[in-house]
């Protein structure tokens, strides 16, 4: 009886040693191809895929669809509960995720990358293959102001990376171009850049570096770079 207690409590032992050794994760029967997702206070789950926007209410045992049916590619909330997707145009949802409405009709087009500061001012990062464009908007996306604008040729092509705004409202996009010029050049640029407290000019920060992202922590700058790994700043590159 002694023997098979302590049996008992060595089989007990090893599976509790076994069980915190390997990584504990489950699957989550959620849609595939995800992109983006956030949580919402109330636990309610939104994932951004390939394929449209989905909203779980039951910590992922169940997924809706939702009116948004086209790739999204990042989902972020605001202070005020509203929540933005990027799916080609800007969205907004008043009601966690059920039902969405188009930012403004002028602006932007294809979006690349969005932020929202403190004061719940949008600022995108959109354009095409020959175009790069800053945009704000103060009033939930309804209406928008150029910040930042470049026309390449068009035998040039743009790809948009990051946008990021710190605690003293000055505003970072980074992008990334290149293309060919007679007779067989070849001409390219990466740049990162800066406008101060939301005033003309910008100021290039950093050239020959594709900066993926743009993150800030605790007052820390940080950059994803596509081949140099992350860099930090303590004064914003400066």
């Amino acid at each position: 009886m002694k023997a098979s207690f302590y049996l008992l409590k060595y089989f007990l032992f090893s599976l509790l040693i076994l069980t915190s050794a390997y990584p504990q994760w489950e699957y989550l029967n959620s849609p595939q191809n995800v992109n983006d997702m956030l949580i919402l206070a109330d636990g309610k789950m939104l994932v951004g895929t390939s394929v449209g926007l989905f909203t779980s209410e039951n910590n992922g045992n169940s997924w809706d669809s939702t009116s948004l049916v086209a790739e999204v590619i990042l989902t972020k909330e605001d202070h005020l509960g509203n929540i933005y997707s990027a799916s080609g145009h800007l969205y907004r949802s008043t009601d966690d995720g059920t039902n969405w409405i188009q930012c403004g009709t002028n602006y932007p087009f294809e979006v690349d990358n969005f932020c929202i500061n403190d004061s719940g001012y949008i600022f995108v990062l959109e354009g095409g293959t020959d175009a790069v464009y800053a945009l704000k908007s103060t009033d939930l996306g309804n209406s928008w102001d150029i910040l930042f604008s470049l026309l390449m040729y068009s035998n040039l092509e743009t790809i948009n990376y990051g946008i990021a705004i710190n605690q003293f409202d000055n505003i970072f996009i980074s992008y990334h171009y290149w293309g060919w010029y007679f007779p067989g050049g070849y001409w390219y640029d990466e740049k990162l850049v800066e406008m101060y407290n939301g005033q003309f000019p910008w100021i290039t920060i950093i050239e020959e570096k594709i900066v993926q992202n743009i993150y800030f922590y605790n007052g820390v700058m940080y950059l994803a770079t596509l081949e140099e790994g992350i860099y930090k700043s303590y004064d914003e590159g400066n």
